[in-house]
């Protein structure tokens, strides 16, 4: 249940704030209605098709996984120590 929530409490503030700012806008009716109609559908199919996504890429990458993952991990730490290298340099 708690990972229910974790997962639909920040998209339903997501859409909150989005109700509220086309709230203060001066939109007719049916452009409510589309914009509302277009915002539901890219947040119910975002979450579906990052879980298509991401079944067909861990059947691909299965028992490499744990190779790119430590790839990636290494990347991150370099782009990190060079971000912080260039951001402590002296202008």
């Amino acid at each position: 249940m708690a990972r229910v929530l974790a997962l639909v409490l920040p998209l339903g503030l997501d859409t909150f704030a989005i109700a509220t700012a086309l709230g203060i806008t001066r939109l007719s009716g049916a452009q409510r209605i589309r914009i509302s109609l277009l915002f539901a559908a890219f947040e119910g199919g975002m979450p579906v098709i990052g879980l298509l996504v991401g079944a067909g890429l861990g059947q691909l990458i299965g028992s490499w996984s744990e190779y790119i993952a430590i790839g990636c991990s290494g990347a991150t730490r370099r782009t990190s120590s060079a971000y912080e290298a260039l951001s402590a340099a002296p202008e």
